[in-house]
């Protein structure tokens, strides 16, 4: 098993959950958390033949500070997540109903986890490579609950090399300028619920309805094609020969129901629109980190898709005091045309069936500010999945220190 330093902050999609207007009752609180997440998955061999690995594994670290109305309304978040350090500024009053923030950001090494690369579940070591980026970004926001606009415009700096274990004849990205212009609506109607605003509490706990959008481009400087050669500059696919201006729509909608007096059900949809696109922005799918779109069985970002639709379907029974026990589904569709791509998925003349996975969890509150989840679940068969037992296993507790 990798060390559990060895982790991510990827692109954080499942952060557009975090709620616009939660209440807090502190106005300085600290948050540890950490986490491992261990998978058995299959090798993919040079020249094609698949075997059985040694499984692998990935884990972070998370400090987190916040800190309340520190002036005009403005909030803070610090955060050290592994590889990562990042500041967090939101709310600042200009109108009741008008808010400014802005963010500092950098990361290194495990960037979008881009030192890992599958092929159909199989890990493929000589594909993956180290990223980090510096970013920043400023935004305005439109508060009238439950509605909320936030117009954000930032820029990153990407910085890529070689491991251990990438191919020679692999071309890394050039390190680039990126000018990343983005729009979200939200709107938010959802119970108050400590999960929502607490960053050791990794699994929202949701009851009501919300959903939003997102739409961004990436306006790059200095990008060219990129990728596996055959060693005689010839790319071996053409999954990253785009992407000098990607453009994208995300969208997404959390919900939940009390089913019974201890039993309640919740679900969330993820769908990605995009043209243009390479491994740099796509979204990331698989695991159940809370830091990539879910779907378990699979390694973390065991997919790099573009255009899909994702959902999780989860029912939750209360077992004592706060904590709940449950079992989960997860199903995935890509489209056809990342489906088809025969270096990341496979070849066929029909349309291929979705991925699923399912699974058991525990969400466990334990009083005194801590908090324990785990997850353990199964790729179900697919023809998108190498035919050999993929299933991941998750451990993480945090606690809230004041």
């Amino acid at each position: 098993m990798r060390a559990l330093s060895r982790a991510l902050v990827a692109l954080s999609l499942l952060a557009a959950f975090a709620s616009p207007a939660a209440a807090q009752e502190d106005p300085s609180r600290l948050f540890v958390s950490l986490a491992a997440e261990y998978w058995k998955n299959p090798v993919l061999n040079e020249g094609g033949s698949v075997s059985t690995g040694p499984g692998g594994s990935h884990g972070y670290l998370l400090v987190a500070y916040q800190r309340d109305d520190l002036f005009r309304d403005l909030d803070i978040d610090a955060r050290f997540n592994t590889d990562t350090l990042e500041l967090t500024g939101r709310n600042l009053k200009l109108t009741d109903k008008l808010r400014l923030g802005a963010m500092l950001k950098g990361e290194a090494i495990f960037a979008g986890l881009l030192p890992d690369y599958y092929v159909r579940g199989a890990l493929v070591p000589e594909r993956g490579f180290n990223a980090g980026f510096v970013q920043g970004a400023a935004s305005i926001e439109w508060q009238a609950s439950p509605v909320f606009v936030n117009l954000e415009l930032g820029g990153r700096r990407w910085m890529l090399s070689p491991n251990g274990n990438t191919s020679e004849v692999m071309v890394l990205p050039s390190p680039m300028t990126v000018f990343e212009p983005r729009l979200r609506v939200t709107w938010w109607d959802l119970g108050q619920d400590r999960s929502l605003w607490e960053p050791h509490r990794l699994y929202p706990r949701v009851s009501g309805f919300a959903a939003g959008a997102e739409l961004g481009a990436d306006f790059r400087s200095g990008w060219e094609p990129w990728g596996l050669t055959d060693g005689r500059g010839n790319f071996v696919d053409e999954r990253n020969t785009e992407g000098e201006n990607p453009v994208f729509l995300r969208a997404w909608l959390r919900g939940g129901f009390q089913l019974f007096d201890r039993t309640r059900i919740q679900s969330s949809l993820f769908a990605s629109f995009s043209s243009g696109e390479d491994d740099l922005t796509r979204p990331r799918l698989g695991g159940t980190s809370p830091y990539s779109l879910p779907l378990i069985g699979l390694p973390w970002a065991g997919y790099l898709p573009q255009n899909f639709l994702s959902m999780q379907l989860s029912s939750h029974t209360l077992v004592y005091g706060e904590s709940e026990v449950g079992l989960l589904l997860d199903f995935a569709q890509l489209s056809e045309a990342d489906l088809s791509r025969v270096d990341y998925t496979f070849e066929t003349t029909r349309y291929p069936t979705p991925l699923f996975g399912a699974g058991i969890f525990g969400d466990l509150r334990l009083g005194n500010g801590w908090q324990a989840d785990a997850r353990f679940g199964f790729a179900l068969p697919s023809d998108a999945l190498y035919d050999t037992p993929q299933f991941t296993a998750y451990l993480g507790v945090g606690k809230k220190v004041f």
